[in-house]
């Protein structure tokens, strides 16, 4: 826009200073200021016109080649989560992961596949997999056969969602949806909660040993039914239990 405006007031005045100063020919100079404003005048104004289409026309290819580019990553995003829920359910129907031993290929195979979807899955789609693997018999707590430690499962979106006795230990749930979340009896051991959402979650028996919990929205009362928070960080103004404070 800027490169527009100097060419227009370059077209405009350079014809007005040669014109004032006689470097252009006597025939030329006979015409004056007005005249030569009035000749240059439609030229001026096509190309104040054809640069404001052109602005227009490529803000609007700009937008499009955007939303296009939205589409074609929710459309990968789609692929991705339909291809991990295929390949688990054929390894559990098919080669009996659920029942699978330690370091059997089938476990091994379900890890790989668990760790590269995660990677590139938004928020509810993350929350799809989990409800998976959780009705799965995955990620119990007491038989852990698809280990989630050290997976990021930022801004995941788990409202709502039954994770009771499910083992998250170690997992990344920063700036995570958990409102009015079953976690009862599930095992959140080394997890980071940072400013996730727990309003309304049932920590029930929940495991909360050494989780960080800076900034989360949770309410002293839901901490004090988990049965361990040794260790853990919890959130400014509940740091301490309030008896203890009492004594």
């Amino acid at each position: 826009m800027v490169v527009l405006i100097v060419v227009i007031v370059a077209v405009v005045l350079i014809p007005v200073i040669l014109v004032t100063s006689g470097v252009l020919e006597a025939g030329l100079t006979s015409k004056t200021l007005w005249e030569w404003i009035d000749v240059v005048g439609i030229p001026v104004v096509v190309v104040i016109i054809a640069g404001l289409f052109g602005l227009r026309a490529n803000k609007v290819e700009q937008r499009r080649n955007k939303e296009q580019k939205e589409r074609d990553v929710d459309q990968a995003r789609e692929a991705t989560l339909l291809s991990y829920l295929e390949v688990l359910s054929n390894l559990i129907l098919l080669n009996n992961l659920t029942t699978s031993e330690k370091d059997s290929p089938e476990r091994a195979i379900a890890q790989a596949h668990t760790f590269t979807a995660l990677r590139t899955l938004d928020g509810p789609r993350m929350g799809i997999l989990l409800q998976f693997l959780k009705e799965a018999r995955l990620i119990d707590r007491d038989r852990n056969v698809v280990s989630l430690y050290g997976t990021n499962l930022t801004g995941a979106i788990l409202s709502s969602v039954d994770l009771s006795g499910t083992c998250l230990s170690g997992v990344y749930l920063e700036e995570a949806e958990l409102f009015n979340a079953n976690l009862s009896n599930a095992d959140l051991s080394y997890s980071v909660l940072v400013r996730a959402e727990l309003l309304e979650a049932d920590l029930s028996n929940t495991n909360l040993r050494n989780a960080d919990l800076t900034d989360a929205l949770v309410k002293r009362e839901q901490l004090d039914k988990a049965s361990d928070i040794s260790g853990a960080l919890l959130p400014q103004g509940i740091e301490e239990d309030p008896e203890v404070k009492e004594d």
